[in-house]
């Protein structure tokens, strides 16, 4: 092992020492070789650390003297060094000169300053330091216009979060929110999209197929969403980037991957795809119901209620929900049909016996699940799947998909279009006509209730 460890240190002015075009690639060769040197005498306690360790220094030292910034091996080479305080009075001069170094440089002016505060012991100092951070966090995004700006204020507000500066989150707050959406200077990217025809004409064809009434209702509730596996979307090429989901009425951030996939977001946008188009069908499916058929309210409403899980003071808002999508008011439709979801399915759940009450405790009073707990005992209650997975990603929260039930009921969005609407009402007559599986059973269907 020392003849390793001498190995890589007699690697490194050599390395150092190339002046032509690959001076760069050499000097990152040059700090891997200390780091992989510190690490093996770090690991095996071998006497030859302290030379190490003063190397790593010097080259930190010497990198923000050459002419082109050199943040990364600056802070290559100081970082494993942080962790023993016996070190820090010989890094504090390094990081100073690092800090004023990159002082143009924001993103490596924060890091070095955040290393700066690392080896501070002192609780003020640290607390200045921290001011410092912030400053800069905030005095960058001066500098900065639409999306740039608005992930700078959001960076400093996690900071000045994690670190207890409360009066300072308030106020990046308030600079946040008079950021308007048009602000930002995003584009709206479309890829057209050749919906197959045969696929409509099957669904069509599927409701004039029906009997009657009741049974084109139970055609378009039980028709089941096919949600597509993540796979087979990165298998046909599709290119994932780094990725921030926004709630724009902030604006805000809800979601950021530096990586380009956040865990489960690839699986969740497979599934909001694949039931983008079976709403489209399921659309074509409602429009050739209404065509064939024609009902009144009335008749929805007698084919709809079934007390006590569909008493008919419920269900009308129901009927009224399909009489206003046929009629393309789609706002009144959006808007009557999602609260009967939640409804039809908290009282599918009570019927399958499962508990759904949550009883006081203290000063939190008792309570009814919501709808995401709701979701979540969908299988308790009998429901095969993807049927759970269809509602989670339908109007569940603001990382499991659409999320129209918030996004809708809480005015934050423009009406969705209309084959979002279909999925919604489809969700309704689902929790209607799907017939359950017994939970203790091997999945043999239950009778419908």
């Amino acid at each position: 092992m020392s003849a390793a460890i001498a190995s890589y240190r007699e690697a490194v002015p050599v390395l150092l020492a190339d002046i032509g075009d690959r001076a760069v690639s050499a000097r990152c060769k040059a700090v891997d070789a200390l780091l992989a040197a510190h690490e093996l005498a770090a690991r095996l306690r071998q006497p030859q650390l302290a030379d190490v360790t003063t190397e790593m220094i010097r080259l930190a030292d010497t990198a923000l003297d050459w002419p082109e910034p050199s943040p990364g091996i600056v802070h290559a080479a100081i970082e494993p060094l942080l962790a023993d305080k016996n070190l820090h009075q010989l890094i504090r001069p390094v990081l100073e000169r690092a800090v004023d170094r990159f002082r143009a440089d924001s993103h490596n002016h924060i890091g070095s300053l955040q290393m700066m505060r690392r080896i501070e012991p002192d609780p003020a100092d640290q607390q200045q330091i921290e001011q410092r951070i912030l400053a800069a966090y905030t005095d960058h995004a001066e500098q900065l216009d639409g999306l740039p700006k608005l992930m700078r204020l959001e960076e400093a507000a996690v900071f000045a979060r994690d670190h207890g500066l409360t009066d300072a989150l308030d106020e990046i707050r308030r600079t946040q929110q008079k950021l308007r959406p048009e602000d930002l200077g995003l584009t709206r990217t479309i890829t057209p999209f050749q919906f197959p025809t045969a696929l409509v004409d099957a669904s069509r064809a599927a409701i004039d197929s029906a009997a009657d009434l009741p049974a084109a209702l139970r055609t378009i509730a039980t028709a089941v969403p096919v949600l597509a596996d993540p796979i087979d979307a990165e298998q046909h090429g599709l290119l994932r980037l780094p990725t921030a989901h926004l709630n724009l009425n902030g604006p805000v951030v809800t979601a950021f991957s530096e990586e380009g996939i956040a865990t489960g977001t690839g699986r969740t946008d497979a599934h909001v795809f694949s039931l983008g188009i079976h709403g489209v069908l399921i659309e074509a499916q409602l429009d050739q119901l209404h065509e064939r058929f024609a009902p009144t309210e009335e008749q929805l409403l007698d084919q709809l209620s079934n007390p006590p899980l569909a008493p008919a003071t419920r269900m009308r808002g129901l009927a009224r929900a399909l009489r206003a999508f046929w009629e393309h008011e789609d706002d009144i439709a959006i808007t009557l049909a999602l609260p009967r979801v939640e409804g039809l399915l908290r009282r599918r759940i009570q019927a399958a016996d499962v508990a759904f009450i949550q009883h006081h405790q203290g000063d939190r009073p008792g309570q009814v699940s919501q709808l995401g707990s709701l979701i979540t005992d969908m299988g308790k209650a009998g429901y095969p799947e993807p049927w759970p997975t269809v509602f989670r990603t339908l109007v569940g929260g603001p990382i499991d998909g659409m999320n129209l039930r918030n996004n809708v009921l809480h005015d934050l969005v423009d009406t969705p279009p209309r084959h979002h609407i279909a999925l919604v009402i489809q969700a309704a007559l689902s929790l209607l006509f799907v017939p359950l599986e017994d939970p203790a059973d091997s999945g043999a269907p239950a009778a419908d209730d």
